[in-house]
């Protein structure tokens, strides 16, 4: 169940639903889908007013109104994991919603663990891959992101405002040698 301005959605067994209403006695369920099922709880977050989830027809965008699949242009990758049985328990998602991004991280084709994350921009409907991997991510004080990745390590993004804000993780490293044309 995601709250969003004006209702709830309900992602169900049997469908997605609307709850409507301002009191219990002019509460309204209407049903939004009854073929799309939601496949990974965890892979359901509100962004932009709006829910998206992994579900049994892909990724789907879905508002007061209506659901959408958005992941066509990924759809290789996203209709071979839905039979999967480990599928809901190692997806999880989050929402950021100032960068305008829906993240997923879920397994891959012929895998059993989560090895991608497919990042998905809702102002330009468009879908990247990143490296970082995680198993869950929130959004927190100042707008900045937050992942437990894996290791159980906390990564926080950078916000710092320079280019060193899309550098990777620092990692320590020992020189042993230079070459004498220090190439």
């Amino acid at each position: 169940i995601l709250a969003l301005r004006d209702s709830v959605i309900i992602l169900k067994e049997d469908g997605v639903f609307r709850l409507s209403g301002d009191n219990a006695f002019n509460f309204s369920v209407t049903v939004l889908d009854s073929t799309v099922i939601c496949v990974a709880a965890s892979s359901a977050v509100v962004l932009n007013n709006q829910v998206i989830a992994l579900t049994n027809q892909g990724v789907c965008l879905i508002s007061e109104s209506s659901v959408q699949v958005i992941s066509r242009k990924i759809e290789d990758v996203i209709q071979p994991i839905l039979g999967v049985s480990t599928l809901a328990a190692q997806t999880s998602a989050f929402s950021y919603e100032s960068e305008r991004f829906y993240g997923l991280s879920t397994i891959l084709p012929n895998g059993t663990v989560a090895e991608r994350v497919y990042v998905y921009n809702v102002l330009n409907d468009s879908w990247v891959t990143w490296d970082t991997m995680f198993k869950q991510g929130i959004v927190g004080p100042s707008d900045t992101l937050y992942l437990a990745t894996a290791g159980d390590v906390i990564a926080k993004e950078r916000k710092n405002q320079t280019r060193i804000d899309f550098t990777g993780q620092n990692y320590a490293a020992t020189v042993t040698s230079v070459a004498s044309d220090k190439l």
